[in-house]
């Protein structure tokens, strides 16, 4: 590939992942994802989000490459794509926000009820 088209690819993508984090629930979940991996009920129950408000949310993050996820039984569970994410937030001055996961609840009442 040509110099001038890898550095308009690369500029493309880091152009997605900046639109992907101009939401400020986006970046939230962010934040919480640096702490460690999370189900979307976790991440209901410490930010305080709708699920389907993070369903979304967690759609844009999946698309511009900014986070990835894993099956893991009955959930799927999220986690940050490499350093970038980190790194972004970093340069926006906002750091990690996992005390919230911590403190949240495991699952909320009906991903416990699923565990069973």
């Amino acid at each position: 590939m040509p110099k001038h088209r890898r550095e308009q690819a690369e500029l493309a993508c880091a152009a997605e992942a900046l639109r992907a984090l101009g939401h400020p629930d986006r970046l939230r979940i962010v934040r919480a994802l640096q702490a460690r991996e999370a189900c979307v009920c976790e991440l209901v129950a410490a930010l305080g989000l709708r699920q389907p408000a993070i369903s979304q949310h967690l759609a844009v993050l999946r698309r511009a490459r900014l986070v990835k996820s894993r099956r893991d039984g009955l959930f799927v569970r999220y986690r940050l794509n490499g350093p970038l994410p980190a790194r972004l937030l970093g340069a926006a001055g906002l750091g990690p926000e996992g005390d919230r996961l911590e403190h949240a609840d495991r699952c909320a009442p009906a991903c416990q009820a699923a565990e069973r």
